[in-house]
C-alpha cells in the first residue's frame, strides 16, 4: 500500500511543483533530471529510470547539472537501492549525502486537536515576519533566500505555477508579540494533496511545542478542505521527522542521495 502511495505522491509532487519549486524537468534516455532556480543538492538532481545500473548514463546527468552550475546529484528510490546502483555510483566517484524520508499522514488515526498556541495565517504585508523566522532557521541552507521569495510570491498571487488549483498558505506563531515559529502548506482540493514544508522555530523558542501545533494546524486545514493525501519530505531521524511521526505520519519511502566528489 505505502509503496503505491509513495509512487503517486512522487509523480504528483513533480507535476504540481513544476514552475513553482522546479523550473524544468527533463526526461532523458535513462534518467529524469530535475532543475530548479533554488540552488543546492535537494532541488537539482537526477534519478534513474532504468533498472540496470550499467545502462545509467552518468555523463549525460553530469553534463546537464554542471551546465546549471550545480553538483552532480543522484537520488536512488527504493527499487534502485537493492540492485547495484549504490555500488555503481560509489565506483564512479559518488558519495552518500543524505537520507530523504517521505512521510504521509494516516487519516485513520485522525482526531481534530486544537492547538495550544494561536496559529496566524501570513498575509503578504506580514511576510517579513515569516522571512525573519525561516530566514534565520535555515540561514545556512543552500538556496534558502530564493525559496523564501518563492513562498512570498505564491501567497501574493505573483507565482501560480502550471497546476491551476494549487493554493499556498504560510503560518506563524508569535511569542509575546515576536515571530517565533513558522511553516508552509501547498495544497489542492482538486488534486487531493497537501504538502507540508518549510517548518522552523527560532532557537530561543524551541521546546514549547510550536512545531507540533503547526503540523496539527496544517493537517486540520487540509482535511477541512477535503484533502486526505497529506505528505512531507524530511531528513530521516531529525526533529521534523520525529515531530511528524509522533502525531500520525508514517514513513512512506526513504530515498538515498548521492553527490559526485
Amino acid at each position: 500500500m505505502y509503496r503505491n502511495y509513495f509512487k503517486e505522491v512522487w509523480e504528483l509532487h513533480q507535476k504540481w511543483g513544476k514552475d513553482v519549486l522546479y523550473r524544468k524537468i527533463i526526461q532523458k534516455r535513462t534518467s529524469r533530471i530535475i532543475l530548479s532556480d533554488i540552488g543546492g543538492e535537494f532541488y537539482n538532481f537526477a534519478y534513474p529510470t532504468t533498472d540496470d545500473p550499467i545502462k545509467l548514463d552518468l555523463q549525460e546527468i553530469e553534463n546537464a547539472l554542471h551546465e546549471q552550475k550545480e553538483k552532480s546529484v543522484i537520488v536512488l528510490l527504493a527499487e534502485h537501492q537493492r540492485v547495484g546502483f549504490t555500488e555503481h555510483l560509489i565506483r564512479n566517484g559518488y558519495s552518500f549525502l543524505a537520507r530523504d524520508t517521505w512521510v504521509g499522514y494516516n487519516i485513520e488515526t485522525y482526531r481534530e486537536t486544537s492547538t495550544r498556541s494561536e496559529v496566524v495565517k501570513v498575509i503578504p504585508e506580514k511576510f517579513s515576519d515569516y522571512d525573519t523566522v525561516l530566514g534565520k532557521v535555515f540561514a545556512d541552507w543552500p538556496g534558502n533566500a530564493t525559496y523564501n521569495e518563492i513562498c512570498r510570491k505564491t501567497i501574493a498571487g505573483e507565482l501560480k505555477g502550471s497546476f491551476k488549483t494549487l493554493k499556498s498558505e504560510l503560518y506563524l506563531i508569535y511569542d509575546k508579540g515576536k515571530p517565533a515559529a513558522g511553516a508552509g502548506l501547498f495544497y489542492s482540493e482538486e488534486g487531493n494533496f497537501a504538502y507540508l514544508h518549510d517548518a522552523g522555530t527560532l532557537e530561543e523558542y524551541r521546546g514549547k511545542g510550536y512545531q507540533t501545533d503547526l503540523i496539527r494546524h496544517r493537517v486540520n486545514v487540509a482535511l477541512k478542505n477535503g484533502v486526505d493525501r497529506i505528505y512531507s519530505s524530511v531528513e530521516h531521524g531529525e526533529q521534523s521527522w520525529s515531530n511528524m511521526t509522533k502525531i500520525g505520519f508514517n514513513d512512506l519511502h526513504t530515498s538515498l542521495v548521492f553527490v559526485k566528489k
